[in-house]
């Protein structure tokens, strides 16, 4: 026999004096517990509450959190007051339920039920455990009973009272612990009857006493034959009850979740949503409708740990405070999962907990854990199990290692400091190349200064880290710093298979919202606000940048991972690492680190060298296009002449410009595309225009309104000139194809080809909108892209000849084969002819300069005196003042000057 242990808020619900209104009018006991299903089915729903069991007139409930139990109790005892004859009292706890041949059990059910037992009428009464997890809850009131011993309990407990309007509350436990259970209840009723003596001796006593026995027995009988109809009863009103109120209000809830494109774009709880179903599944049995939706909103999943009988506990990712709920004891075979973002932790005795994260769209059916024993974990690090990998057609076993929680902290590496980190050389393991060239250790230690000129990172002062930042991340390190750290503490730092085995960049639509790319500053590791990843890892993404183990080959610069708190987001959602100077020691550059646990033999790093630059260098052997084949591929683009329908959603001015949404009918049928017209202020016009095209960014965030990062733009309006902002195939909410466009491999990339042919017709038709508009100069259209939009630039020049000039900023060429002619920015370089102007940095992995942006550039048909291409010293991204600079320079010449 299965059976199934889940920890939960349980509460039990009675009416108080039911058992008399069923001996005196059925009909009206009837009614009663007809008004009290409907209170709860309202309240069970509005509070994520699910109805376990029935047990005559009680109710037994369980809940995700305690908050949500007693806030559906005291709404419970508000609204049956204005019900006839329905009166409730109400018990809730915490404790494991357990579920086992088709019945319901365990502790959270016996505890729940005698609080109930004890309590008054219009009461709630709740446990200690209950009142642990509301205690700060300023919208509960409550107050302590004292402690009391529970009918057939081992111990004595501290119970309270809710004191909210509306409810009541004994004045202490003495004036309730005496009042009988619901047995003694139902005798009550009969003994407070009016008695009527009767003459006769002790054979009329007896006769009397016999006559009352077969009364007795009459009406045992006549109630448990009249249950057996009641419950049938019962059962076709809940069926007929889930039929009409549950299932469309979970097929409401179920289409509020785009599940199906990976990116739940209200967030919405799918722990609720699978709740609810299941809940539904009790009543309504093979219902085919039911089965899809259960189907839509979870995925059934494989659960086994090395050693085996580990307790499995999930909550949601979105609900980091809520209440672990215990799915069972390893092993766990083809249980229901909740599909989105979800944590799991596994525990079992003399082992350290295992954390982790995963999206179960993305989760392996079958998932084993290796546990390791207790104090085997060095302090401050996690546990990350490895993995084997697959590279093209190589797979090598990344080993279990050891990886620091956080990010090295200022204080940290301030004992790094204190002990003399920067003057013995033993910690200084990797020779130093500058420009290609080996320098001596003493030429190195002389460039690792603070702003003061003593030894530390670059952001110190005096040797010491700013006022109040002791837990931030150490910034301003350069690569060999944070190695000389690492090797201090008898770590190493991450290669950029062990910083990926955590990070989970391909749920970067859900972990992003959590990150720290606001372009304000660090924050302190172990933020409530953090941003987790797997294995119990904080701060992967954003943040600091990390420095990695792995050289760039091509440039000798070493890799930093997950962007920074100052950078694009997409650095890390995309690629989740870049290439810098080793010597840069920039204001975001930290680390962390972590502890091998096999040989010392790391086959990580060979690999990474194999895919990321042998694999690339195959890329310029893609063959280009005639011009035959291309005026075939731009009849790709055309489209007939019809209505925009033009609508203005709002229009918002700022202190230097007008913000508008619009909308406008797109090319193809039954699509809008949404764009964001930045006007600005005290200039006459008409504007000249900049279209904006952002990186890939606007490929994990599922909403528009609430993630544009206009400070990347805001120059342009600032100094005079219009921004478009149009929300193109493929960005945003119009992203169905998310998780689907692989450039590469059948059937995906003819998906990718079809997003990139309605993504050109999208910007052709932003271009028919600007030319609607009087207050823009259409005749001085000039594109501006980011990475992505970046690398779009030469596509949309080629295919959008009403542009007079663009920018790329980061972009070139896709360094792998992107497959089909059509979507290849090869296929379209050599048709550019407007200026082109290329801000890129020398070590960016994304485009890296060998590979992509040099023949990126060299392949633009632009005339060689009206193409410029800046290079950096710098990853994937360039100085932001260097940006607005250059960019101002190059629309002045091409546009002209804004008067």
């Amino acid at each position: 026999m299965s059976s199934t242990h889940k920890l939960a808020a349980i509460m039990f619900t009675d009416i108080v004096g039911y058992t008399q209104f069923m001996g005196s009018d059925e009909e009206i006991a009837l009614k009663i517990l007809d008004d009290n299903r409907e209170l709860h089915k309202d309240l069970l729903i509005l509070y994520n509450g699910i109805l376990l069991k029935e047990l005559g007139d009680g109710m037994l409930c369980s809940f995700t959190s305690a908050s949500s139990a007693v806030k559906c109790g005291i709404e419970l005892i508000r609204k049956s007051q204005g019900y006839k004859n329905l009166k409730l009292r109400i018990g809730i706890h915490i404790g494991e339920v357990i579920f086992s041949n088709n019945d319901v059990f365990g502790d959270g059910v016996n505890i729940a039920s005698r609080i109930e037992g004890i309590a008054i009428p219009d009461s709630v009464l709740v446990s200690e455990k209950v009142y642990d997890e509301i205690k700060n809850k300023s919208e509960i009131k409550v107050k302590s009973l004292g402690s009391t011993l529970l009918k057939n309990d081992t111990r004595s407990r501290e119970i309270y009272a809710i004191t909210n309007t509306g409810l009541k509350a004994p004045k202490s436990l003495k004036s309730i612990t005496e009042i009988p259970d619901h047995r003694d209840e139902q005798m009550e009723f009969v003994t407070n009857q009016p008695k009527k003596r009767k003459s006769g001796g002790s054979e009329s006593a007896a006769l009397s006493k016999s006559k009352r026995g077969l009364t007795l027995l009459f009406i045992t009988m006549a109630m448990v034959f009249g249950s057996f109809l009641f419950l049938d009863f019962y059962n076709t009103k809940s069926e007929n009850w889930a039929k009409k109120e549950l299932l469309p209000h979970l097929e409401r809830l179920v289409d509020s979740i785009n599940l199906s494109s990976g990116i739940f774009r209200h967030r919405a709880n799918t722990f609720e949503a699978l709740e609810m179903a299941l809940q539904a599944e009790s009543y309504l049995k093979d219902n085919y409708r039911l089965n899809q939706l259960l189907n839509e909103v979870s995925d059934f999943k494989t659960i086994t740990s090395t050693p085996d009988a580990a307790g499995v506990y999930i909550k949601s990712y979105h609900d980091k405070n809520g209440q672990w709920k215990y799915i069972g004891q390893t092993p766990l075979d083809h249980v229901r999962f909740p599909k989105g973002m979800i944590m799991i932790k596994l525990e079992k005795d003399a082992y350290e907990a295992v954390h982790d994260v995963r999206n179960v769209l993305m989760m392996p059916d079958e998932c084993n854990y290796r546990l390791v024993e207790m104090g085997t974990i060095p302090q401050g690090m996690v546990f990350c199990q490895g993995d084997s990998i697959k590279l093209e057609d190589d797979i090598f076993v990344l080993d279990d290692y050891f990886m620091d929680q956080f990010e090295v902290t200022n204080k940290v590496y301030k004992d790094f400091m204190d002990s003399g980190g920067y003057h013995n050389q033993e910690y200084w393991k990797h020779p130093f190349l500058l420009n290609g060239n080996t320098i001596t250790w003493e030429e190195a230690i002389g460039r690792f200064k603070d702003k003061t000129n003593q030894p530390g990172p670059s952001t110190w002062v005096a040797g010491d880290f700013p006022k109040d930042e002791e837990n931030h991340p150490v910034a301003g390190v350069s690569w060999y710093e944070a190695a000389a750290y690492a090797s201090f503490r008898g770590k190493r730092l991450p290669s950029y298979f062990h910083f990926e085995n955590a990070a989970m960049k391909n749920s970067a639509s859900e972990i992003l919202p959590y990150a720290n790319f606001t372009n304000i500053g660090s924050r302190k590791v172990g933020s409530e606000t953090g941003c987790m990843h797997r294995f119990g890892t904080y701060d992967l993404a954003g943040n600091a940048g990390e420095w990695m183990f792995n050289t760039n080959k091509d440039t000798d610069g070493k890799l930093i991972s997950g962007g920074s708190w100052n950078n694009f987001d997409y650095l890390f959602a995309d690629h989740s690492f870049n290439s810098q100077d080793p010597f840069d020691r920039g204001i975001t550059n930290g680390f962390r680190c972590i502890k091998t646990m096999d040989t010392g033999k790391d086959s990580a790093d060979v690999h990474f060298q194999k895919y990321f630059f042998e694999v690339k260098k195959n890329r310029n052997k893609y063959r280009h296009v005639s011009d035959v084949e291309f005026e075939l591929i731009l009849r790709n683009f055309e489209y007939d002449s019809s209505p925009l329908d033009i609508q203005i959603e709002y229009s918002k001015p700022t202190e230097k410009w007008i913000k508008q949404k619009v909308s406008y009918n797109a090319a193809y049928v039954n699509e809008r595309i949404v764009a964001y017209l930045f006007l600005p202020k005290d200039i006459q016009p008409p504007f000249q225009c900049v279209v904006y095209h952002p990186g890939s960014g606007a490929r994990q965030y599922p909403r528009s309104d609430e993630n544009l990062r206009e400070e990347l733009i805001d120059f342009l309006m600032k100094t005079g000139r219009a921004v478009l902002f149009p929300i193109l195939k493929g960005m945003y909410e119009r992203n169905e194809y998310y998780g689907k466009n692989n450039r590469n491999t059948a059937p995906e990339k003819y998906l990718y080809k079809n997003e990139v042919l309605m993504r050109i017709k999208d910007m052709k038709r932003s271009i028919d909108f600007l030319e609607s508009r009087d207050d823009i100069d259409s005749g001085k259209l000039a594109y501006f892209g980011i990475s992505w939009g970046g690398e779009n630039c030469g596509v949309m020049l080629a295919v959008e000849h009403r542009f007079k000039t663009g920018i790329s900023v980061v972009g070139g060429m896709w360094p792998y084969p992107s497959g089909l002619p059509e979507v290849d920015v090869i296929s379209y370089l050599p048709r550019v002819t407007v200026p082109v102007l290329m801000l890129n940095g020398k070590y960016d992995l994304i485009f890296p300069y060998e590979l992509s942006q040099k023949p990126y550039f060299e392949l633009l048909g632009t005339p060689q005196d009206k193409k410029k291409h800046i290079l950096y010293n710098e990853g994937h991204q360039v100085p932001r003042a260097e940006m607005i600079k250059e960019s101002l320079n190059w629309l002045d010449t091409y546009l002209g000057s804004v008067e």
